[in-house]
């Protein structure tokens, strides 16, 4: 192991948060218990930063659909009753997401404190522990719950049928008749074939990459953004990405998705973090920035939210949304990761790639220097009838081209256009 993936290790094992995770697991304390049924999605100690009131009590509220912005109770904004209450295996309800979340956010409202103390002087255990925060910040709010549902299942559902095309390779796999098979085609494509306790899936696997997520974080470039001109909003989403040069038309956004991605995480209204990328540990810095950046930054806020934005104020608020609307280009929108079928070309069946040429898109994608046809599926589109038409497809190919459901590589970026 070299010097900077120890570092990476001992930055998160010798953190009081990972100490104190750990002290839990192996049953040297208890993991104490929340009764709260309220939880909050965006996390009750970053809102009263935004807060409206010198009490940290109050916050103004923009519902993006509708009506003037109003003030709303801190206790109430951001949040949802029973949210992460999980029902264990026998169908014990318990709210342990809810408990491990307010560990987290105890020991990174102390980290974040020390990083607008001095970002250049932020400790790596402090580091380590803001990453973890921002990880979860990424897949606790419903709406990247419901994403991440969305994506997981529709992946269920494409190898699954893809398991199931080959009426023969059924047969010899010994484990039902043809009726079955059509059964349970049928069953994947009407969602009747689904996961257990199917509402949480998102949550749950959105937890179970928490891990590899907060590495990544910490290893980003960090740069606190402060203003006094002007200030930051925040939103239901509790964070935005912003790609100019996506590796591709259909990419969805990522931390990394190209060496041009920023990530902006509003912590205050006078300060915002910026991530990008960069190598292991690659930076801690500050920057002061003027009202123009700081609108910048709002309207990718506003365009990353689901429905409701944060701030202290009404006008600000209402300058945001009339900005918005004045110029929409200004203001991304989520893209969503979505899954791809690939197979290996063959030359002279354009059938594939015809269709990605009508749409504007590169006919096919070289992986491992082959060249692949290759099907994006829609978000929300149904896979099922999408995986025997390639199956049918490779079949007819030969050996040696069957389907997979993966990402493919990435171009390298023509250019890095400014950011922030």
């Amino acid at each position: 192991m070299d010097a900077d993936q120890m570092s990476l290790r001992d930055a998160f094992l010798s953190s009081p948060m990972y100490k104190e995770m750990e002290s839990v697991l192996a049953g040297g304390r208890p993991l104490a218990s929340s009764s709260a049924k309220r939880h909050h999605f965006v996390p009750a100690m970053v809102l009263p930063n935004f807060a409206s009131d010198d009490a940290g009590s109050l916050v103004y509220q923009l519902d993006r659909h509708a009506g003037a912005p109003r003030q709303v109770p801190i206790s109430r904004a951001a949040s949802r009753r029973n949210l992460y209450t999980l029902a264990d295996a026998d169908g014990t309800q318990h709210r342990r997401i809810e408990t491990w979340l307010a560990e987290v956010e105890g020991h990174a409202a102390t980290a974040i404190r020390a990083l607008f103390s001095d970002p250049r002087r932020v400790t790596r255990n402090d580091a380590a522990t803001i990453a973890m925060f921002i990880a979860m910040l990424m897949v606790r709010t419903p709406a990247a719950a419901e994403a991440e549902r969305k994506r997981v299942d529709q992946a269920m559902r494409i190898k699954l049928a893809c398991r199931l095309a080959d009426p023969e390779a059924f047969a010899e796999r010994g484990i039902g008749d043809e009726a079955l098979r059509q059964r349970t085609l049928e069953g994947l494509r009407d969602g009747s074939v689904a996961y257990p306790e199917e509402d949480q899936v998102g949550l749950r696997t959105g937890f179970d990459r928490l891990g590899a997520d907060s590495q990544l974080i910490y290893q980003l470039q960090w740069t606190l953004l402060l203003t006094d001109e002007g200030s930051f909003i925040t939103s239901d989403r509790g964070i935005a990405m912003y790609d100019p040069e996506l590796p591709w038309p259909w990419t969805g956004n990522g931390l990394n998705s190209s060496p041009t991605a920023e990530t902006t995480v509003p912590l205050s209204s006078q300060a915002c973090l910026l991530l990008t990328p960069g190598g292991s540990w690659s930076g801690r810095a500050v920057r002061h920035i003027g009202r123009s950046q700081v609108d910048t930054v709002n309207l990718r806020t506003y365009g990353w939210s689901d429905r409701h934005l944060f701030g202290e104020n009404q006008a600000l608020l209402d300058h945001v949304r009339r900005q918005a609307r004045a110029t929409p280009k200004r203001v991304p929108r989520p893209r969503p990761v979505r899954n791809v079928i690939t197979l290996p070309a063959r030359p002279g069946d354009d059938q594939f790639a015809a269709t990605n040429r009508r749409r504007g898109w590169p006919e096919q994608v070289p992986i491992k220097d082959v060249q692949h046809d290759y099907r994006v599926l829609e978000i929300d589109e149904n896979p099922v009838d999408v995986c025997l038409d390639v199956w049918a497809t490779a079949a007819r190919r030969g050996k040696g081209r069957r389907p997979v459901l993966g990402m493919i590589p990435r171009e390298t970026p023509h250019s890095a256009p400014d950011g922030l």
